[in-house]
C-alpha cells in the first residue's frame, strides 16, 4: 500500500528510453570499424555477421539527448503524467507491446489505489 501511495502523491514516473545518440554510440562505431575480423573465431564472425544486418534498422531510431530532455520536461509539466513512457515508439515496439499489456502503467496504479486508497 504504501508504494501505491508514493506513486499517486508524488506523482512517479518511469521513462524508458531507446538508443540515445551519445558518445557511447560514437565509440561503438569506432570499436566496430577498428574489430580485427582476421583475429576473429568463426562464432564471432556469424555473430558480426547476423547482428550486423539487423541492428542497423536500429540506428533509425536514435534520439538526441536534447530530444530526451523535451519528453522529460513535458512529463514534468504535465497534470497526470503516466506511470510509464517510452520515449521512442519506434524503438522495439512489439517487444514493448508483448511485456506490457497496458505499456502506461496507469491501469495498474488505478486497480491499487481502488484497492487499498478508495474508500468504498
Amino acid at each position: 500500500m504504501a508504494f501505491t501511495h508514493i506513486l499517486l502523491l508524488y506523482r512517479c514516473s518511469l521513462l524508458e528510453p531507446g538508443l540515445v545518440g551519445t558518445s557511447v554510440m560514437q565509440s561503438m562505431g569506432a570499436w566496430v570499424k577498428n574489430y580485427d575480423m582476421l583475429a576473429a573465431d568463426q562464432k564471432s564472425l556469424e555473430l558480426k555477421e547476423t547482428l550486423g544486418g539487423k541492428m542497423q534498422g536500429l540506428f533509425g531510431t536514435i534520439q538526441g539527448p536534447n530530444e530526451l530532455a523535451e519528453i522529460v520536461k513535458k512529463i514534468i509539466l504535465s497534470d497526470k503524467p503516466n506511470l510509464r513512457y517510452q520515449s521512442n515508439a519506434n524503438f522495439n515496439p512489439d517487444e514493448v507491446k508483448a511485456t506490457l499489456v497496458d505499456p502506461t502503467g496507469n491501469d495498474v496504479v488505478q486497480m491499487l489505489k481502488r484497492k487499498y486508497l478508495d474508500k468504498e
